[in-house]
């Protein structure tokens, strides 16, 4: 039980997390208190949006529809790994939920079935709507998880909470399935970064892949671990994966270049190099011709003073071409690799 951070101590908590916060509007007085109270706060609820890339998730949220007025959450998770802040206070997100539930949470012990609709969830939860289809085919981009990690590792550091006061909105409300990820895991990662100094920003494996139903889509999981690998002033390195966890698409062999072949793919890269990069170093997801040369290669500039990145890509992989991943170094010193992964999930053309 807990008083609500106000608006102040949320931006500076998440900030302090290392979270890039976007303020969107007058999110600091965007609430539904006029309906009903705002606390005391007992956890945070974790969901997903149901939203396609092409929708404006934050602005959804933020207004809201005519069936659900906004603010629809306190924060939007974006693909890209940045925290939209859109309400504070009472928001239109958690519902009528499971009270064996809240008072699980409350007690941070191990949660029960959530069978009822018999609690007020909108007044006791913190609420993060993760932009995300839900529909077992779309990724979760490791920006986007680890954020999401954050931004429930700085609300219970603030609140002196442990891992056990997040939960899923699937956890919460019956018939509910958000989000498509293992929340088993998620308070494992929450509970880890709480042990870390506030602030400090890592990525230590792939993020989880969506649940899928049927044969929709398969996953690839991959790793780079025989290393470090230097890559010279001016030269490219095409990555070599020699780790091979989950290949469901059978077009990988462990120590190949290839990630996938004739397939559309969705999924991110995940690099570690022993020091932060110079400026100048760049990435390719590059589409190699069977017959030799490649073609529709897709490039990036890593941003420099990181030693830790992560490149997300979505496409199409034609059948007669091979997905690769390259880093080409263009700056004036050379940079060595200790670690790379990459996690995502595949389809049929």
């Amino acid at each position: 039980m807990a008083t609500p951070l106000t608006a102040d101590q949320m931006l500076k908590a998440l900030t302090a997390e290392g979270l890039t916060v976007i303020e969107y509007r007058d999110w600091d007085t965007h609430s539904r208190n006029h309906k009903g109270p705002w606390g005391p706060v007992h956890g945070i609820v974790i969901h997903h949006t149901v939203t396609g890339p092409a929708t404006d998730a934050v602005a959804l949220c933020y207004s809201g529809h005519s069936d659900l007025p906004g603010p629809l959450c306190h924060a939007v998770g974006e693909r890209d790994g940045r925290v939209f802040l859109v309400g504070h206070g009472r928001t239109n997100h958690a519902g009528k939920g499971d009270l064996d539930v809240l008072i699980a949470v409350k007690n941070e012990t191990a949660l029960p079935p959530d069978n009822d609709t018999n609690a007020d969830g909108n007044r006791s939860f913190y609420g993060i709507e993760l932009a995300n289809r839900g529909d077992g085919k779309e990724a979760w981009p490791l920006r986007q998880y680890w954020a999401a990690v954050r931004y429930a590792a700085a609300i219970c550091r603030a609140h002196g909470w442990s891992e056990r006061s997040v939960i899923g909105h699937k956890e919460w409300q019956p018939g509910k399935v958000d989000p498509t990820f293992d929340m088993g895991q998620f308070r494992v990662d929450v509970a880890a970064q709480l042990r870390r100094t506030p602030g400090k920003v890592v990525i230590p494996s792939p993020a989880p892949a969506p649940a899928t139903t049927g044969d929709a889509m398969q996953f690839t999981s991959l790793a780079l671990t025989d290393a470090p690998e230097t890559i010279a002033a001016g030269q490219s390195k095409v990555i070599y994966w020699d780790a091979e966890y989950q290949d469901g698409s059978g077009d990988h062999g462990a120590g190949g270049k290839t990630i996938v072949s004739g397939e559309h793919f969705t999924g991110a890269v995940a690099l570690r190099f022993v020091e932060p990069l110079p400026a100048g170093v760049r990435v390719r997801m590059v589409h190699e011709l069977d017959a030799g040369g490649t073609s529709d290669d897709y490039a990036a500039e890593l941003p420099a003073d990181l030693a830790r990145h992560v490149f997300a890509y979505t496409g199409r992989v034609a059948e007669d071409r091979n997905l690769v991943f390259e880093i080409e170094n263009g700056s004036g010193s050379p940079i060595v690799l200790s670690w790379a992964a990459v996690r995502g999930g595949t389809w049929a053309l």
